[in-house]
């Protein structure tokens, strides 16, 4: 799964989700969502 991929190398790189989700100015919730694999719980397709 992608998210898993993200989440595996993110903490190979020492780096928490708060740090990632300020540096790439998108909300924690969705990178929480896209780590989860829970992509319900990001908002709809433009």
């Amino acid at each position: 799964m992608p998210g898993e991929i993200l989440k595996k190398k993110r903490e190979e790189l020492g780096y928490n989700l708060k740090e990632i989700a300020h540096t790439l100015r998108i909300r924690f919730d969705y990178l929480k969502a896209i780590e989860e694999g829970t992509f319900e719980k990001l908002p709809v397709e433009v």
